[in-house]
């Protein structure tokens, strides 16, 4: 089955609870998604550091957040990947479209899948790393993910590879690009970290259960 970019984007969005607060980075993702959640923030450049803000909102509220990005962004900022084990912000997701692109227009390829192990990298950096693609073959599958993600604590990253590449500009009009000062308002307005309460469902602790053995 093939995969693309557009089915990946309504499996995400079929994958996020309805308090989470999701980032979608990237001109090119911002311009195929309608949005994942009534709080998605768009953020359309390539070249500014938004995990570092994002860290930063995570650490400010109890809510869930996911963060939605193409394989080349993280190349292009994976020391924050190191700041995302340290801040141990156990609400905090990502999901990593994998292209293997720099950039779709160009068709440029990128080194992404040249890596070793990529998971294991991203491991040895301090963050859980899943491979996801299988999951977003099907609804009943992302049905079970979404199960998975609701019992799971971050900072944990997701890796779906995306079979076709074929750019879908489906939201080119309405594009909502946050500019830093409006997400520094984000981050110091309490009233956002308000969330439901902390439930008494199980969780899986890595550090616990690597102590305990």
């Amino acid at each position: 089955m093939s995969l693309t970019r557009k089915k990946i984007l309504n499996s995400i969005k079929d994958l996020v609870f309805d308090t989470d607060v999701v980032f979608c980075i990237g001109p090119t993702l911002c311009k195929e998604s309608s949005g994942f959640t009534e709080s998605t923030v768009f953020l359309d450049n390539n070249f500014v550091d938004f995990f570092s803000v994002v860290i930063g909102v995570a650490m400010s509220t109890n809510k869930r957040i996911l963060v939605v990005v193409e394989d080349q962004y993280l190349l292009r900022y994976f020391n924050s990947m190191l700041q995302m084990a340290v801040s141990k912000c156990t609400n905090l997701f990502v999901i990593v479209v994998v292209t293997s692109l720099y950039e779709p227009s160009i068709r440029q390829v990128n080194l992404f899948n040249a890596l070793r192990s990529v998971k294991g990298l991203l491991f040895n950096s301090g963050v859980l790393t899943h491979e996801y693609t299988n999951y977003f073959e099907t609804k009943a599958s992302i049905k079970q993910l979404k199960s998975i993600y609701y019992h799971t604590l971050g900072p944990v990253v997701g890796l779906v590879v995306a079979s076709s590449n074929r750019v879908y500009n489906t939201n080119f009009d309405s594009i909502i690009t946050r500019d830093l000062k409006s997400i520094s308002e984000f981050i110091k307005n309490k009233e956002v970290g308000i969330s439901i309460p902390e439930s008494k469902r199980k969780v899986s602790d890595l550090d616990k259960i690597m102590k305990d053995k």
